[in-house]
């Protein structure tokens, strides 16, 4: 009901949310379904140390990205591990953002996402046994 008071499509979201379901069901082979990528990638990450998750997503769905993060802490929050949402300039210094995923979330017909274009990759990571030159 919220949606249509602002004038969401109704029957294009549910177009598009029955096209995700399919897209997800538990017959889409593995390495095909959106879903395990995703749950795939964000656990093997976490497990890699980065376990802060940053959100970058388009305009007209910017609220998702509150409703998303306070799933994903009350999803995987459980004895002091999980993963937690993560604030601040997406162009900030690469030392600061070792512990940060960042996840694009954008509408099927807009343009990239401008945001994207400050994040800066981490420099490389020297072996524990190896010397920096």
């Amino acid at each position: 009901m919220p949606a249509a008071l602002i004038g969401v499509d109704i029957d294009r979201l549910l177009e598009r949310a029955s096209e995700m379901v399919e897209a997800c069901a538990d017959s889409v082979p593995v390495r095909e379904n959106p879903a395990l990528t995703l749950g795939a990638l964000l656990g093997g990450f976490a497990l890699r140390g980065r376990d802060k998750v940053t959100f970058v997503i388009s305009e007209k769905i910017a609220t998702l990205g509150e409703w998303l993060e306070q799933l994903l802490a009350e999803s995987t929050g459980k004895d002091d591990k999980g993963l937690a949402r993560s604030t601040g300039a997406l162009g900030a210094p690469a030392g600061v953002r070792e512990d940060r995923l960042f996840v694009a979330i954008q509408l099927k017909d807009d343009a990239p996402l401008p945001a994207l274009d400050a994040i800066e990759p981490p420099p490389p990571r020297l072996p524990p046994d190896a010397q920096d030159p």
